[in-house]
């Protein structure tokens, strides 16, 4: 599948309601509220980078990067339904590699759920290795039940 013509861009707070649109569709147990996005967006550590369609102005990808000295940390990488498994989660994700290493990070840390095969296909492919587990961290759907998260880490150095 051909990708369509896209660009990459540094996120705001008028991308606040674009964003939340899709966490809301690519995570049904959304971890993230709009006020967690919004202090995202204005805190000095991170960046809320997002992919566009060229012409539309459609957000269809945002990841929220953030840098405290010499670490960084993938908070959230989410793709619109619509565009999955396409190869634009794949640019953000390079992207925000790149973003990592421009800032000096040595090393780029992210969590996934257990159960998201195609996020874990992914990371390793972009040289992620599991390098731990955090029991019960993600909500579910169901009530008191939780999910494991995958620890993933990338030596940019």
């Amino acid at each position: 599948m051909t990708l369509q013509a896209f660009h990459i861009k540094l996120l705001n707070l008028n991308d606040l309601t674009q964003i939340m649109a899709i966490e809301r569709q690519a995570s049904s147990a959304a971890r993230w509220s709009a006020s967690v996005m919004r202090d995202s967006l204005l805190a000095a550590h991170t960046q809320v980078w997002g992919i566009i369609l060229d012409g539309s102005e459609q957000l269809i990808a945002f990841g929220v990067l953030s840098v405290v000295i010499d670490e960084a940390e993938i908070l959230s990488l989410a793709v619109e339904p619509g565009f999955y498994r396409q190869g634009y989660g794949e640019k953000l994700l390079n992207h925000l590699i790149h973003i990592a290493k421009n800032k000096k990070a040595e090393t780029l840390f992210l969590e996934v759920r257990v159960s998201n095969a195609a996020a874990i296909e992914l990371y390793k492919k972009a040289g992620f290795q599991e390098t731990g587990r955090r029991k019960d961290y993600y909500e579910t759907d169901e009530p008191q039940v939780k999910e494991d998260a995958i620890l993933m880490t990338l030596k940019l150095i």
